[in-house]
C-alpha cells in the first residue's frame, strides 16, 4: 500500500511526521486491545514511511518492541480495521489483545457474525470474554482438529467408493471388452489420455507457481532482515531451505516418474509407435502433393 492510502486508512489523511506518530504509538502501547489495535495502525504508518533499519531501530530504542511483536500488532490492525470487521472492532477488541491474536486466522465473516451474536469453535462472544487466552486456543485448535478428522474420513469414504467403483468396472469389462468393437473402446481411452494430459498441465502449473512463491518468500525475507547487505551473498533462512528441498525432491521424483513410463512405452510399442508416426507423415505429405 502507498503512503497516501495509509494515510487516508490510518491517520485521517494527515502528512506523515515521525515525532508525533512514534509519540502516539508509545500512548497507545499502554492501553487497552483497542488502543492495541490503533498502536497497529501507527506502526503500519512507521512502517511504510521509514526505511527498513531505522523502522527496526524505532522499534529498539523508541518503542522497546520485539519486531514479531510488533508484526502481530500490524497484523491485527489489518484485520480488525479492515472494512468488513471496523464495525465490529469495538465488541471484539473487549476480548483483550491475546485472545485478538489467537482470532486473526478466523475468515472476516465468522468474526463479523461472533461480534453479531454468532459462534466461533462453537462459543458465543461472552463465552469467550469469560475464558482464559490457553482455553480459547485449545478449542480453536480442537474444532480444526475434528474438522481434519471429518475431512479425512470422508476422503477415505470417497475413495472406498471410487475404489469400489472401479472394481465394479473391471468385472463389468470383462464381460463387455468382448462384445464392444475395438474402434468404440479406444474412444473413452483417448478421451482419458487428454483429461490426463489436462491434469499434468495442471500440475506443472502448480509447481510453477510454488518456485513463483518461494522466490516471493525469499523478497520478504530479504525485506525484513535488517542486516541485508545486496553487495553480498544472502543467506536463506533454514525453513526456506528446508522448503526449497521438498519441491525439488517433488520434481524429480515427477521427471523420474515420467521417465520411467516414457522408456515403458517405447520399450513395449516403440516399432508401432515409428510405424504409426511413418503412417501419418505419409497421409501428410498426400495431402501436400493433392493441394498443389
Amino acid at each position: 500500500m502507498h503512503s497516501s492510502v495509509l494515510s487516508i486508512q490510518f491517520d485521517n489523511g494527515l502528512p506523515y511526521e515521525r515525532e508525533r506518530v512514534v509519540n502516539e504509538a508509545c500512548f497507545f502501547s499502554a492501553q487497552c486491545a483497542e488502543s492495541m489495535l490503533e498502536f497497529g495502525k501507527r506502526l503500519i504508518l512507521i512502517k511504510e514511511n521509514e526505511p527498513q533499519g531505522e523502522f527496526h531501530h524505532i522499534l529498539k530504542s523508541r518503542l522497546n518492541l520485539a519486531p514479531r511483536t510488533a508484526q502481530l500488532m500490524m497484523q491485527a490492525a489489518i484485520k480488525y480495521l479492515s472494512p468488513k470487521l471496523r464495525p465490529t472492532a469495538q465488541a471484539l477488541s473487549h476480548l483483550g489483545k491475546t485472545k485478538l491474536f489467537e482470532l486473526m486466522t478466523e475468515d472476516d465473516e465468522i468474526l463479523a457474525e461472533l461480534a453479531d451474536g454468532g459462534t466461533v469453535a462453537n462459543l458465543t462472544l461472552d463465552e469467550i470474554d469469560r475464558m482464559s487466552t490457553r482455553e480459547l486456543k485449545e478449542a480453536l485448535k480442537k474444532v480444526k482438529f475434528d474438522a481434519k478428522a471429518d475431512y479425512d474420513a470422508l476422503q477415505k469414504r470417497n475413495t472406498d467408493i471410487s475404489k469400489e467403483k472401479e472394481e465394479m468396472g473391471l468385472k463389468l469389462n470383462k464381460y463387455e471388452l468382448k462384445t464392444i468393437p475395438l474402434d468404440e473402446r479406444l474412444e473413452p481411452l483417448k478421451v482419458q489420455i487428454t483429461q490426463t494430459q489436462a491434469e499434468v498441465d495442471t500440475l506443472f502449473n502448480e509447481y510453477r507457481q510454488h518456485i513463483e512463491m518461494m522466490e516471493k518468500l525469499q523478497f520478504e525475507a530479504m525485506e525484513n532482515d535488517p542486516n541485508y547487505d545486496p553487495e553480498a551473498p544472502f543467506q536463506l533462512p533454514e525453513s526456506l531451505h528446508n522448503t526449497l528441498l521438498i519441491l525439488n525432491g517433488a520434481l524429480v521424483i515427477t521427471l523420474s516418474q515420467t521417465k520411467r513410463m516414457y522408456k515403458d512405452l517405447w520399450d513395449k510399442f516403440g516399432d508401432e509407435i515409428e510405424t504409426a508416426g511413418g503412417r501419418f507423415d505419409q497421409v501428410m505429405s498426400d495431402i501436400r502433393t493433392s493441394d498443389m
